[in-house]
């Protein structure tokens, strides 16, 4: 490649990242608020759940409403996951075993015809991240790639290391000479031409037949790829299939980076614990405080950090935990977390956020936050992280 055909890739590169970062920035932004929205949906209609009887036709109806938030959670998911909002439960975990878990789900899955050939590399490949979002970005190109072979052909999945060793390869301007672990999907479907591939990695674009596709899964890989320190590499031809090779920065030292969070005294009994709500959002103040009632828990509430920090000290040795919104006008998440640390080192402080920036998130739990709860979140979770959060060390 000449030197000018080289700065036009490398420019061309640039182009494309900044109009995926700036429709990652309006994707994050509209599918925090739309999580919002699901979550006090969800709230109010679990509560008129618990409240109905099981034998009234109307609890049916209670419950298809809450099916129904959750798919459009699940889309949300994968709407964050593009504009890299996330990677919440960091750990090391072997590429190989991964990989090899996603065909074992997808042997069971797939069409008889289609025939899964796999060659993983001999030594582990450890990665550190979000186990449960690179799995779920795994599962996305593989099924891509079985819906573009129609029921036949072959699926070859590929493991090993790969060196990127200069910034200037146009494939992947963005990554640093390093390491990487290298997963390559490879399918014997029908392609895509040029056109298709150039916008493969934006939201709600898809081939496939209406209400067959939510043009998600492609956009999802790409965010949770970029957000982990690596890239997606799209190659295809039209009638010879295509090839999505993940790159994730290895590293052969891989163990567990975060502390284990010391225990603290509590109470495991609703009637004696008070939670304190510390979010923005008025609707989803009153949803979550109706349904965190319901539980049998006391609630006190406040609309932003400053606020929260009032009625905190003001509250100390009634509060037993504190349910804490990242993103809130004032005073945020991250500022108001250590100022209550500040206050009293031990309180339980849940995390709690349509979105997170990502690395604010990871830097709080690293730095003693007890968890995270994505929203919209369903009753059962809340109700179980609650409970062992107030259940520690008693």
């Amino acid at each position: 490649m000449s030197e000018d055909s080289r700065i036009q890739a490398v420019e061309k590169q640039l182009l494309q990242s900044q109009k995926m970062e700036a429709v990652g920035r309006l994707a994050g932004g509209m599918a925090h608020d739309m999580n919002n929205v699901l979550g006090s949906i969800m709230a109010f209609a679990s509560v008129l759940e618990m409240e109905m009887d099981p034998d009234d036709r109307m609890t049916s109806d209670v419950r298809h409403i809450l099916e129904a938030c959750k798919k459009g959670r699940d889309l949300m998911l994968n709407l964050l996951g593009f504009a890299r909002r996330g990677k919440y439960s960091l750990e090391w975990f072997d590429l190989n075993e991964r990989s090899a878990h996603v065909v074992d789900l997808l042997k069971h899955t797939i069409p008889k015809k289609i025939v899964i050939e796999t060659k993983f590399d001999d030594q582990p490949l450890p990665v550190h991240g979000d186990p449960s979002q690179i799995h779920h970005a795994m599962m996305n190109i593989c099924i891509n790639a079985v819906d573009a072979m129609d029921n036949s052909g072959t699926l070859t999945i590929t493991t090993d290391k790969f060196i990127v060793e200069e910034t200037s390869d146009v494939r992947f301007p963005d990554l640093e000479p390093a390491t990487y672990a290298r997963l390559r999907v490879t399918d014997t479907g029908v392609g895509m031409s040029q056109e298709v591939m150039n916008q493969a990695f934006e939201p709600f674009f898809t081939t496939k037949p209406q209400g067959l596709g939510s043009g998600l899964g492609l956009p999802m890989v790409y965010g949770t790829i970029k957000n982990h320190g690596g890239a997606v590499i799209l190659e295809s031809t039209s009638d010879e299939g295509t090839v999505v090779t993940i790159l994730l920065p290895y590293n052969r030292t891989g163990s567990n980076a975060f502390p284990t969070i010391p225990g603290r005294k509590t109470t495991s009994d609703p009637a004696l614990a008070t939670i304190l709500l510390i979010d923005d959002e008025d609707m989803v103040v009153k949803a979550e405080k109706r349904l965190i009632e319901k539980m049998g828990y006391k609630t006190l509430v406040a609309r932003d950090g400053r606020e929260g920090l009032r009625v905190f000290a003001e509250n100390k040795d009634k509060i037993s935990l504190v349910m804490l919104d990242m993103i809130m006008p004032v005073m945020d998440g991250e500022e108001t977390f250590y100022k209550l640390r500040e206050i009293d080192p031990e309180i339980p402080i849940l995390l709690s956020s349509g979105y997170s920036k990502e690395d604010k998130a990871e830097q709080l739990l690293s730095a003693g936050a007890d968890g995270f709860l994505q929203k919209p979140f369903e009753m059962s979770e809340l109700r179980t992280r609650l409970s062992a959060l107030l259940d520690m060390n008693r």
